[in-house]
């Protein structure tokens, strides 16, 4: 059986409907600010994971592969030259097997902390690298307009075995990553 509800009051029904009309223009004005504060939400989201894959204990084990001493080696005699030139093997030749950008940058995060190049220098760039690729996938699914997807494969990207190893270890691979990445937007 029906019971019959009485309809409200004219007073309840005018300060209902103009309650919603307040909360519609209240939302309207914030539409842009709260989907920036999403997509900033998201980014820290992403970036902090990435940070804690690629940078927290960084420095823990000593260099341990022949890229990584190599990279250690070039930018300790770029270092020891005094300028930004391709770095000399310590027989005086010219090391011309790997561009020389990434060692440039080992050889200016070694300057930065004193002069002497350490396991955390020659990591750096490719730490660095791996973590602006993270960002360069989530601007892209900001470009494209699908955040929510570009922070999910951030987030995948972050976490994958290969990549997360890669950026742990003194290798030209992640820069390269990262300009192919940049290269794409």
């Amino acid at each position: 059986m029906l019971q019959h509800v009485p309809a409200p009051a004219r007073g309840q029904l005018a300060a209902a409907s103009s309650l919603a009309s307040r909360q519609r223009v209240a939302t309207a004005d914030r539409p842009a600010a709260a989907h920036w504060a999403r997509l900033v939400g998201l980014a820290v989201v992403a970036l902090s994971a990435g940070w804690l894959l690629f940078f927290v204990g960084l420095d823990r084990r000593d260099l341990w592969s022949s890229h990584e001493a190599r990279a250690g080696q070039n930018a300790q005699s770029i270092l020891n030259a005094g300028r930004l030139t391709a770095p000399r093997l310590y027989d005086g030749q010219r090391e011309l097997q790997k561009p020389p950008l990434y060692y440039w940058l080992a050889a200016g995060s070694a300057w930065l902390r004193g002069g002497e190049v350490t396991a955390w220098d020659v990591r750096l760039p490719a730490a660095l690298s791996a973590l602006l690729g993270v960002l360069a996938l989530l601007v892209f699914g900001w470009h494209i307009g699908r955040p929510w997807l570009g922070f999910c494969a951030a987030l995948a990207l972050a976490t994958m075995l290969h990549y997360v190893w890669l950026a742990r270890v003194g290798r030209i691979d992640m820069p390269l990553s990262l300009a192919v990445a940049a290269a794409l937007l």
